[in-house]
């Protein structure tokens, strides 16, 4: 449901506002086009399984890398599946407060550590707000949008596409290094790695899957 929330909250906002003027202008404003182009994109095959029964339409394929992110007040860490692993500290320690930017932050660092061109990143977290934000395109917080165009402009520069993922956080590989840990991470398995890309979410501001991608119809 979280993805279903975090992609509807910030149309339903405006359209409830907008809504005594649709469809009552002959002669809409460039506003209301736009907002009638948007609530048909929303309704549209492309969004039809997100929206009806809040899953993903298409999963990424069995290729895509597969990268968990994690944060902490004191740091951030990220694993590769398989692959390699990275971990970074904070100058100093943040207040509470800052958690959710913490995690915001380490997922930026996570997705600028995959230097592979052309690949397709299923970013897994355990924080639903921030993975509600990446779909949405939308963060709470005006700290993060900086964050979020640097996550564009690496996306845009490497020709890479975004899925995004849930884990519990006791399944997160990259806990440990968040918090200093400096011995390996442990690996899922191959079945936990199908589910994930299974149940990950096109994020949709991001470069969309082409057509002669080998993404998983799950219409």
């Amino acid at each position: 449901m979280w993805a279903c929330r975090a992609t509807l909250r910030p149309l339903a906002a405006v359209h409830n506002v907008l809504r005594p003027f649709l469809g009552q202008s002959a002669r809409p404003s460039e506003a209301l086009r736009e907002l009638r182009a948007l609530r048909a994109v929303v309704h549209s095959n492309e969004w039809r399984t997100l929206l009806d029964r809040c899953a993903p339409l298409r999963a990424p394929p069995d290729t895509a890398v597969v990268l968990f992110s994690d944060a902490s007040l004191t740091g951030a860490g990220a694993v590769i599946a398989n692959g390699a692993h990275w971990r970074w500290r904070w100058p100093t320690p943040r207040p509470a407060s800052q958690q959710q930017l913490c995690e915001a932050e380490g997922a930026t660092l996570a997705l600028e550590s995959v230097a592979t061109v052309d690949a397709i990143v299923v970013l897994v977290l355990d924080n639903e707000g921030v993975a509600g934000w990446l779909i949405s395109g939308n963060p709470a917080s005006q700290r993060a949008v900086p964050l979020l165009e640097r996550m564009r402009s690496t996306l845009e520069r490497r020709r890479q596409r975004l899925w995004v993922a849930i884990v519990p956080s006791a399944d997160m590989p990259a806990d440990g290094l968040s918090r200093g840990d400096s011995h390996p991470p442990s690996h899922p398995s191959p079945a936990v790695l199908a589910r994930l890309r299974r149940s990950a979410v096109e994020v949709p501001w991001a470069a969309a899957c082409p057509a002669h991608s080998l993404c998983s119809d799950l219409s």
